[in-house]
């Protein structure tokens, strides 16, 4: 009966592995593979029982199986290929943990663990069987290297001849070893299941040679293998978790968490099909911080999201939004950063203060403990599929804030240091806040005079609002009896849609690629048109750019997906357009043209300030040349341009300010301006 039992597995894994006949051929046979990946969830009960009670048997049957398979499949190369010891590897096996599930109850069983690539080596030599050469007969041994240190021989094999063996040395000799392809990788925890302050759970593995190259740093992963304890110190009695690795499952880019149940879904698009549920998305944001309506509007899009587009002529068009807050300190910014971060399924939040720009999108580092150089993913590159979250973006230098541009545009992270050479992707929305110089916003500055950004950096912003503190009896009175309300009656602050509802809600919408409609690209180009043709002649502001149409089209789609519309309608490019044209009217807004300056929305000078500095730098080169000394004072520029010019003091002060900072002019001592030679 044994006996038929034996005889039936091993035809039953026979029947399992011949469905995966195409893989074998193209990995293993015409492929520079060593290993072919089969789903565990089309094994047969039988099969399934006799791997849970007896693994390493099930696995040495596999190997038989699969090289009768390669005999039956190319009889001439199988002896070749068979020397290579290709591998089987697991994917699709039960339900998969996350790193911190992980307990000493698991000892010993084969899991799966969803987690994500920290950091990566390039590939490194590996011994594999290590050849010593006797110091005192000069006789080679070979030793099979399987354990973390290097194993040396225990005795010298020929013991006639070498009486004094225990005495002399072993010396290894590389040329006569054998090496193989290894890869350190660093696996961490889900930043969306790691517990609230705690330490986001790491383990360091190295692969096995059939798994090199597989994953790279930023990379979504289940990775399959057999948990074991790993001893660090030999005298200490703290272990720590290690996998003997079968298999690393690469997650697609539209892979979404979390799962979405048939109930969930019903919920859902009867939730949308109400009459008002868009003020209940963006009631639930934030809920406990009072008003900022259009604001969590943005923010409820920015979690949706476009869609990304590929040209026929390989050009990539981003569908992920990225929205600036800037605006006085105690505003509420962060809060609403942190909430944003928490609704998102992938959510990575960081402080421009904590972090530099490689911290951001990526970094070489040297491992402490191998001295070798490894490639570290950032905030950008771990929310890859989500939304990043970096507050107090204005704490980070000029040179961090650059490495930003090409994750913004072209979302990747670019890296060639230390001889490593990679690119990561960084395909998330970019949610930044920060505080404006001198603590609070001037109006009478332009956004990049107020917060110091490089307009690279703005103009890849689709959206930037403002939000300034000031006093409104009113409002004031709403503001103090909010927060009051959430510290004392919490139940009445409590979101319309509950949050794990929420996160489900925006992976189920991001499934949906909507398609523009007609009429959507007719309020669109209207829209686009009708500003540019504000514009007026060569020499007149610039009143929107090609690169703001592109942010009509993300957030129309955005707006389409938060209704589970598979076609963004009129409707959809409305929101679009109100909401852009709020911001631009906030930020981009020029009193002296009394039209929308897109300099001034992406942080350069506008064109009548531009104007307005070239006349009081002619002023004050005038003022100079009148002088004997070749300067002039303050109270003279501000009274000559009061009087001349018609400008007010306010704004005298600001483009002497500017003036100075350009070093188109020179302040010799306090109260003193003298102009530039040669100007």
């Amino acid at each position: 009966m044994a006996n038929q039992q034996q005889e039936s597995l091993k035809l039953e894994t026979e029947n399992f592995l011949a469905r995966f006949d195409e893989v074998i051929r193209k990995d293993i046979i015409y492929g520079e593979k060593n290993s072919v990946e089969v789903d565990w969830q089309q094994a047969q009960s039988t099969i399934w029982e006799f791997f849970e009670e007896h693994r390493e048997q099930c696995f040495s049957l596999l190997w038989e199986t699969l090289c009768s398979r390669l005999h039956v499949l190319t009889p001439f190369e199988y002896e070749e290929i068979v020397k290579r010891h290709p591998q089987i590897r697991i994917r699709n096996y039960h339900e998969t943990l996350s790193m911190g599930d992980l307990d000493t109850s698991l000892f010993g069983k084969f899991t799966a663990i969803n987690c994500i690539v920290t950091r990566s080596t390039a590939v490194l030599p590996l011994l594999e069987k290590a050849v010593f050469t006797h110091d005192r007969c000069g006789k080679n041994q070979t030793v099979k290297q399987d354990t973390a240190k290097l194993k040396y021989p225990v005795d010298c094999e020929d013991r006639a001849t070498c009486r004094q063996s225990c005495r002399g040395k072993w010396e290894l000799n590389l040329n006569a070893s054998e090496f193989v392809n290894t890869q350190i990788l660093t696996f961490q925890e889900n930043p969306e299941d790691a517990k609230e302050n705690t330490n986001p759970i790491r383990i360091d593995i190295k692969l096995p040679v059939h798994l090199v190259g597989l994953a790279k740093a930023g990379d979504r992963v289940i990775i399959y293998g057999v948990i074991q304890p790993e001893q660090q110190d030999e005298k200490s009695r703290v272990l720590s978790f290690t996998l003997d690795l079968n298999n690393i499952e690469v997650l697609g880019e539209n892979f979404q968490f979390p799962n979405i149940s048939s109930e969930d879904e019903v919920k859902i698009r009867k939730l949308v099909s109400e009459p008002e549920f868009q003020g209940k998305v963006v009631g639930s944001i934030a809920p406990s911080i009072f008003g900022y309506e259009d604001i969590k509007l943005g923010l409820a899009l920015l979690l949706f999201g476009g869609v990304p587009k590929t040209l026929p002529d390989g050009l990539k068009i981003r569908g992920d939004l990225n929205v600036l807050l800037v605006g006085d300190p105690g505003t509420a910014k962060s809060s609403m950063l942190q909430y944003v971060c928490n609704l998102s399924p992938r959510g990575v939040f960081a402080t421009g203060r904590g972090s530099s720009g490689v911290g951001l999108t990526a970094a070489v580092v040297r491992d402490k403990a191998s001295e070798r150089f490894m490639l570290e993913a950032g905030t950008v590159v771990l929310a890859s599929g989500g939304v990043a979250c970096v507050d107090e973006l204005e704490k980070m230098n000029k040179d961090d804030q650059g490495n930003l541009h090409e994750a913004l545009a072209q979302q990747v992270v670019t890296i060639n240091k230390a001889g490593i050479r990679a690119v990561l992707p960084a395909k998330c929305a970019f949610l930044a806040a920060a505080n404006p110089k001198g603590g609070r916003y001037d109006p009478y500055r332009t956004p990049r005079e107020n917060i110091d950004f490089s307009p690279t950096l703005l103009s890849r912003f689709d959206l930037i609002w403002v939000i300034r503190d000031e006093p409104e009896q009113v409002r004031d009175l709403q503001v103090a009896d909010h927060m009051l309300k959430a510290q004392t009656r919490r139940e009445e602050v409590k979101p319309p849609i509950d949050v794990g509802l929420f996160r489900k809600y925006v992976a189920l919408a991001k499934q949906i690629e909507p398609k523009l409609s007609e009429e959507a690209q007719d309020k669109i180009r209207e829209f686009y048109f009708g500003l540019r043709n504000q514009s007026g002649g060569v020499d007149a502001p610039m009143s929107i750019t090609p690169r703001k149409l592109e942010s009509l089209v993300r957030f129309t789609e955005a707006s389409a997906r938060m209704n589970l519309r598979d076609v963004a309608t009129q409707e959809d490019a409305l929101v679009a357009v109100e909401l852009l044209q709020k911001s631009m009217t906030q930020i981009g807004f020029d009193p002296v043209t009394g039209k929308i300056d897109i300099d001034a929305v992406e942080g350069r000078i506008p064109k009548s300030k531009k104007e307005r500095k070239e006349a009081l730098l002619n002023l004050i080169e005038r003022l100079c040349d009148n002088d004997l000394g070749g300067v002039t004072t303050v109270s003279t520029i501000l009274f000559e341009a009061k009087k001349t010019l018609l400008m007010e003091q306010k704004e005298a002060e600001n483009l002497l300010d500017l003036l100075h900072e350009n070093r188109e002019i020179l302040k010799p001592r306090e109260g003193l301006y003298r102009k530039v030679e040669g100007t």
